[in-house]
């Protein structure tokens, strides 16, 4: 019988073989975090799930260890925001504004008069939303269009529950002001 040493699971390097089993841990207990972080950033769910795939594969890739419990999700984020980041510099991002996430809303059921009051609402939420400084929309996006808990938005962007906490609230007093200012014209 013959082996092939270029064949890697021939012998396997021990290293190796623990990363995959650490990762294969992270992946059961973070993907669902990762994916809707990665949602949040580009606003495609096939796009995301791609993205997503590619954070653990590149994390098995890594050459060095996988980092202890506690600091395993901000790790995978930063390798999330790595990729996003790639993503929007590559030459086949077109930028795009999606609404996806509201068309479920205006649907065939409706009227067209509740049809277009509903499109005048969510394009009104979506010019308030876009008036909003960068740490706040990402805070309100993560928090309530994609659901994700206080402890996750904190992870997702690399601040304590208490900074998101606080930053949430003044993203909605600015939205709130941001709302008033549009209804007096």
């Amino acid at each position: 019988m013959t082996t092939n040493q270029d064949d890697p699971a021939a012998d396997p390097d021990p290293a190796a073989v623990e990363r995959a089993a650490a990762v294969a841990v992270l992946y059961a207990e973070h993907r669902r975090s990762v994916h809707r972080y990665l949602r949040s950033r580009v606003r495609d769910d096939g796009l995301a799930d791609d993205l997503a795939s590619e954070v653990f594969v590149r994390a098995l890739r890594r050459r060095t260890a996988v980092p202890p419990a506690d600091e395993a999700l901000p790790w995978l984020f930063t390798i999330a925001k790595n990729l996003v980041v790639d993503h929007y510099r590559s030459a086949r991002h077109r930028r795009e504004v999606t609404t996806a996430a509201f068309d479920d809303v205006v649907g065939d059921a409706a009227g067209p008069e509740q049809q277009l009051l509903r499109r005048d609402a969510r394009d009104s939420l979506l010019r308030w939303v876009a008036g909003l400084g960068a740490e706040q929309r990402r805070c309100v996006e993560m928090r309530f269009l994609l659901g994700m808990s206080v402890d996750e938005t904190a992870a997702a962007m690399c601040r304590g529950t208490g900074a998101v906490k606080s930053l949430q609230s003044r993203a909605l007093v600015s939205l709130a002001r941001l709302s008033r200012l549009d209804e007096r014209g």
